[in-house]
């Protein structure tokens, strides 16, 4: 079994919020806390809850069921509640789904409307929204 870091976001945080985390800290998915449940949650999830359903809270999110019954989550400082944390240690994952994790993605974000975000081998036209043709801002 294996660990991977990642940031961690309250339940209440919208889609958008957990993708730029993503840009910002690296790997492909996000921790996500709410008073009774924590989830570890893929961009995959991520990008397939914007599109279906907007912007929603992390908490309308479903997480994918890979290796969620056996999931460990521990805040990066021992003495620190994992709801105050910025990052977190999850454990007790497979070889795939630790590769997985850690491995970063490139989104592209359209500079019409932050809503529209695709990984790059998503979108139609290199360089350009799938939605409305605006120029999208891939990091």
């Amino acid at each position: 079994m294996e660990a991977v870091e990642l940031s961690v976001l309250a339940g209440d945080k919208k889609v958008t919020d957990a993708l730029n985390s993503i840009s910002d800290h690296g790997g492909s998915g996000v921790v996500a806390t709410s008073e009774d449940a924590v989830h570890v949650i893929g961009v995959d999830e991520l990008l397939q809850a914007l599109r279906t359903k907007g912007d929603v809270a992390l908490t309308d999110v479903k997480p994918s069921a890979g290796d969620a019954p056996q999931v460990s989550v521990t805040p990066m400082f021992a003495n620190q509640p994992l709801e105050s944390a910025k990052m977190a240690v999850v454990g007790n994952l497979t070889s795939k789904t630790a590769n997985l994790l850690r491995t970063s993605v490139t989104l592209c974000r359209c500079t019409r409307d932050p809503t529209h975000v695709w990984l790059p081998d998503e979108l139609s036209q290199a360089g350009r929204c799938n939605l409305d043709g605006a120029p999208v801002d891939c990091r």
